[in-house]
């Protein structure tokens, strides 16, 4: 029996930031003083037990496989966009890996137990199978080139390599951004722990700029497709990592 799931960009029910995201509060205890006046505590972060009580996902049980491919697929979507903005090519292969993950996490969401057949542990056109088997919504027809380029240069990272890598610029790099943003929007993970998985939280920190840490910087820094998709939840912010060089 497939587990229910949500598609698309959720923001949290009153429509504004996700009060887990990031594992930053934002509720806050508000108290009069003796003369009445209002004062503003320090901020009470919701209870992590509501949290996992209004979410599918299971991070200490039987979704903890699929969160630690979550996360490793966030580390090295920003570990290649680092690359790739400064120009090296083996980002590509770090790009690959990253989609790679992040279709794994998606499969054993559904299946605990899933594990890829003989030789097809890292091929993504067996792996999308897989994967589009559990999530009839995903349509990854668009992202077809994306994905042959990630095969290729993965399949061609060593110099004895029987199967070359296509040829390839860093500029598709905005490419590789279209098809892994889409595939995190499509995330199957409901309530505002969702936020709290794989690449949400770095994206979220650094747009919103709460964060100077590497990896969400890398993460965002001229990242249109992230960019879209967050700036149509936050119209009024202007990320000063946009247009950067």
């Amino acid at each position: 029996m497939l587990r229910p799931f949500t598609s698309g960009f959720q923001a949290s029910a009153a429509g504004g930031i996700p009060t887990a995201c990031l594992g930053f509060p934002f509720l806050y205890n508000v108290r009069t003083d003796h003369n009445h006046r209002c004062t503003m505590s320090e901020p009470t972060p919701p209870s992590y037990v509501t949290i996992l009580a209004a979410s599918n996902f299971d991070p200490h049980g039987r979704d903890r496989n699929a969160g630690y491919f979550f996360k490793q697929s966030a580390e090295d979507y920003a570990a290649a966009r680092c690359c790739l903005l400064n120009g090296l090519f083996p980002g590509f292969v770090m790009a690959e890996q990253a989609v790679e993950k992040l279709i794994k996490g998606f499969i054993l969401f559904m299946d605990p137990s899933f594990k890829p057949k003989k030789g097809k542990g890292h091929n993504l056109p067996s792996l999308i199978t897989v994967m589009c088997s559990h999530y009839a919504h995903v349509s990854l027809a668009p992202y077809e080139k994306t994905i042959e380029l990630l095969q290729s240069s993965y399949d061609g990272r060593y110099p004895d390599s029987e199967t070359k890598s296509l040829a390839h610029m860093t500029a598709q790099l905005n490419d590789v951004d279209e098809l892994y943003i889409y595939l995190l929007d499509q995330s199957p993970i409901t309530g505002d722990l969702r936020y709290q998985i794989g690449a949400w939280p770095y994206l979220y920190a650094a747009y919103l700029e709460i964060t100077n840490m590497p990896d969400p910087k890398w993460a965002m820094l001229n990242n249109l497709a992230a960019r879209r998709l967050l700036g149509a939840t936050y119209p009024g912010q202007h990320s000063t990592l946009e247009g950067r060089s």
